[in-house]
């Protein structure tokens, strides 16, 4: 419904005669049943302000208004969806890209999963035990950990990589496991799971280019990832 109102309210008043009989702000008010009274005052009068100025001015204060309420309708429907992912818990895959029994990012992980609230059903997915990725091989019976991961990374809603980094990037298991889990092609695995990354370092820069070079084929693989806040540790190494 939300939707259906912004789209009306933008085709209302981007193509009516901002010097017009109605007025854009007024036609608004007319479509724009999402708006709460307050704001549709304010609209109205944004509205009534672009009619007295020039159609070019007048239409960018409609397409003001038409983003400011586009806005306020995305909020609603962000908060209608967590209240609906309230009522069941979420599966959320962890990645970690360190190998090293004493990893700095597995030990974050673990910390991570100590303290996610009940919703979360977090759980460690072991990467390291993926053969690197052949195409050769990627036939009707590919490799049974290849087979494995696939099947089980597509049981999750969400996947949070904790990782180190190696030479301004990721390390190559878990790059050999986002390269498993997106093959064959036609097949990507991660599609439309939300994503969070986190890097930890022992430098000062706390993973900075891991972590985007990793957001970088998240992108690719159609991965939406969280961009606010950001998550780099650094100094790693006097962490508890």
């Amino acid at each position: 419904m939300a939707e259906r109102a912004i789209s009306v309210l933008g085709r209302e008043t981007l193509g009516l005669d901002p010097h017009g009989p109605s007025g854009p702000g007024r036609r608004s008010l007319e479509v724009c049943g999402i708006a709460t009274a307050q704001e549709r005052r304010g609209i109205s009068g944004i509205g009534q302000s672009a009619t007295k100025m020039r159609p070019n001015r007048g239409r960018k204060f409609c397409r003001f208004v038409d983003v400011h309420v586009s806005c306020k309708a995305r909020c609603a429907e962000r908060s209608m969806a967590v209240t609906l992912l309230n009522e069941k818990n979420l599966k959320i895959a962890v990645l970690v890209g360190s190998l090293r029994k004493e990893s700095y990012n597995l030990r974050t992980a673990k910390a991570a999963i100590s303290l996610a609230p009940k919703l979360l059903e977090m759980e460690i997915i072991e990467i390291g035990d993926l053969p690197l990725y052949n195409e050769d091989l990627d036939t009707e019976t590919p490799p049974a950990a290849w087979s494995a991961f696939r099947q089980k990374l597509k049981s999750f809603e969400g996947v949070i990589f904790f990782t180190p980094e190696y030479n301004r990037s990721i390390p190559g298991v878990l790059k050999n496991a986002i390269d498993v889990g997106s093959r064959p092609y036609g097949q990507n695995a991660w599609v439309g799971k939300a994503a969070g990354i986190v890097s930890v370092s022992p430098g000062a820069l706390g993973g900075f280019g891991a972590n985007h070079a990793l957001r970088q084929s998240l992108v690719f693989l159609d991965v939406p990832t969280l961009q606010q806040p950001e998550m780099y540790l650094g100094h790693a190494a006097g962490l508890a």
